[in-house]
């Protein structure tokens, strides 16, 4: 059947309900979508992290080698000092150069990963201190979140400033007493200035750990082989020939509290030193081993010397087979410890102390 000539679309396509029916569905979808995005645009905005959206941008090997901030809220350019026109303007090894390699690595690893990484940095602009949270999007996508984190970082500055001005309050009190001691050890009698002169190198003992210990600001945690080797290269360097002893140390990675590390240092100081004096009389040499191991659930710290050693009838533990102040302060630090301490001769001398980390 022919149709008239002037017969056109909407003469094959009469109107029906569907056609305004879908007019408005998609009607309402755009106005959905407006306020959804308006909504999101406002959360956003209304944050007080400061947050960026950024796109990764790789290298012909694949490599992310920087990347394209796509979007950032108003928080980010009041912590960063970044304006938004300049932050969307271009990659952001041009925005801020130069960028340090943290910022991709890490960007690439949670790319790769998709857990989130977090680094603490300081905005040269702003002067504040901010933790830096990357998240994954989607592919190729990351959010950085910046947390204003200024506050902890002077509360902990204004504490190491405190803790700083108390260890050099104890560091002077150290002073003192070895002072005191070394005036009173000039007139005394030859017997008691050595037990003074003893008692002052205690003290400085206990200073220069205490030194040590306030130089690496780890909060109580020591770090017990380095601390044995600066301990021991002191002690050798304190006896007259050095040359005839050779001080070795074989340690094994342990961190302890400051309130176990100090008794089990006093330890090991009155034992090295004692060999070092005592087991290799002129024109004798050898050699003095500290070793710190793991054996089953215990740890053992053993002082061992090839010197002339000890009479078989005093083997034992020191505070049995001695009764002098060192002896004395060597079994009360054990006690503390709820340690043992068995010495036995064997081709010169061996201590081992055990204990409970």
């Amino acid at each position: 059947m022919n149709r008239p000539a002037d017969q056109g679309f909407e003469a094959l396509c009469p109107d029906s309900p569907e056609q305004p029916a879908l007019a408005d569905v998609l009607v309402e979808r755009e106005k959905s979508l407006l306020e959804a995005n308006q909504k999101l645009a406002a959360i956003y905005n209304a944050s007080a992290d400061g947050l960026a959206l950024c796109r990764a941008i790789r290298n012909d090997d694949g490599v992310l080698v920087d990347y394209q901030v796509l979007e950032v809220n108003k928080a980010h350019s009041e912590l960063t000092g970044a304006t938004r026109e300049a932050m969307l303007a271009t990659a952001i090894s041009k925005v801020a150069p130069p960028v340090k390699s943290i910022w991709f690595e890490s960007a690439e690893r949670v790319l790769r990963t998709r857990m989130m990484e977090h680094f603490d940095i300081r905005s040269p602009a702003t002067g504040r201190w901010l933790n830096v949270r990357v998240s994954y999007v989607a592919p190729e996508l990351i959010q950085q979140t910046f947390i204003d984190i200024t506050d902890r970082y002077l509360l902990e500055e204004q504490r190491r400033h405190l803790v700083d001005e108390m260890n050099q309050r104890v560091m002077n009190n150290f002073q003192m007493v070895a002072g005191l001691l070394h005036l009173q050890s000039k007139n005394a009698e030859p017997v008691v200035r050595r037990e003074l002169e003893k008692a002052q190198s205690r003290v400085q003992v206990l200073a220069r750990f205490h030194a040590m210990l306030a130089a690496t600001h780890s909060d109580g945690e020591v770090d017990m082989p380095n601390y044995i080797t600066a301990l021991c290269d002191q002690l050798r360097g304190m006896i007259d020939r050095p040359e005839l002893v050779t001080l070795h140390t074989e340690l094994a990675p342990l961190v302890l509290r400051s309130e176990r590390a100090v008794p089990l240092v006093f330890v090991l100081n009155e034992l090295v030193t004692n060999a070092l004096k005592y087991a290799f009389p002129p024109p004798r040499t050898g050699t003095v081993t500290v070793r710190l191991y793991p054996r089953a659930n215990d740890w053992v710290l053993s002082v061992e010397d090839d010197g002339i050693g000890l009479s078989p009838d005093s083997a034992g533990t020191p505070a049995k087979s001695h009764s002098g102040l060192g002896t004395r302060l060597v079994a009360a630090f054990v006690q503390q410890l709820e340690a043992t301490l068995v010495t036995t001769p064997d081709a010169g001398l061996r201590h081992e102390i055990t204990f409970r980390p």
